[in-house]
């Protein structure tokens, strides 16, 4: 029996609520219940108690429908809040432009579990140049492409150079969030003719985004060896 069955036994509309498929139950069995006293026959007997039977089955169905039902709006809820949260944790909007044939791709290197500099090694700001180990860096704006990053740091001259993802994850490690850059992500290295790798500094993870992808959390990044 299926709950549209259940519903149309109990003389129910769908979706009705729990209370009202008690009381039409309770109704409906006080009425077979009376017709089997009165029943003339023991044929006729056995037919209503078959009817109760069938209606009890009913009451059962029509309560796990609506049992179902919630646990499926609970999922598609839980599914959602999930969903976003990853977003905001994660990953900055996908670009408006991928490479034909890709999609968005994320690799995952978070750092190693409670490592973070000490408060002593925390990077030296000085305004938007800053020095953490042997390297010297300089923060851009943000909302920029790879390609204008790219003339941003090649313009700078004296051996600045957009970092590496390997040099942003030394950073990272290094300083964690403790820099002028905060948790923003940084371009890194082209990863193709038409993508470039990212660093986030909240989380450090690497992902690639299409070159003329811009987003106001990521912003051009440039280092020089001292």
């Amino acid at each position: 029996m299926d709950a549209s069955i259940a519903y149309h036994l109990l003389e129910l509309p769908d979706k009705a609520d729990p209370a009202t498929i008690e009381a039409a139950f309770k109704k409906k069995r006080n009425e077979l219940d009376n017709l089997i006293a009165q029943a003339a026959t023991e044929e006729l007997k056995e037919k209503y108690r078959s009817a109760v039977a069938e209606l009890a089955e009913a009451r059962r169905m029509a309560l796990a429908d609506i049992r179902d039902r919630k646990i499926s709006l609970f999922l598609g809820i839980a599914a959602v809040l999930l969903f976003f949260l990853a977003i905001h944790e994660n990953s900055i909007p996908v670009a408006a432009t991928i490479p034909q044939g890709s999609s968005s791709h994320e690799i995952r290197k978070q750092s190693e579990a409670g490592k973070r500099a000490p408060e002593e090694n925390a990077a030296k700001v000085q305004g938007n140049i800053f020095q953490a180990g042997k390297k010297e860096w300089s923060v851009g704006r943000n909302n920029i492409s790879w390609d204008e990053t790219q003339a941003w740091s090649n313009g700078l001259g004296d051996g600045w150079h957009t970092p590496t993802k390997a040099e942003l994850k030394q950073l990272f490690d290094e300083v964690g969030k403790k820099s002028a850059i905060g948790k923003d992500f940084g371009w890194a290295e082209a990863r193709d003719a038409s993508s470039a790798w990212t660093f986030c500094f909240k989380n450090g993870v690497e992902k690639w985004q299409a070159r003329n992808y811009s987003n106001r959390n990521l912003r051009a990044l440039a280092v020089r060896s001292r």
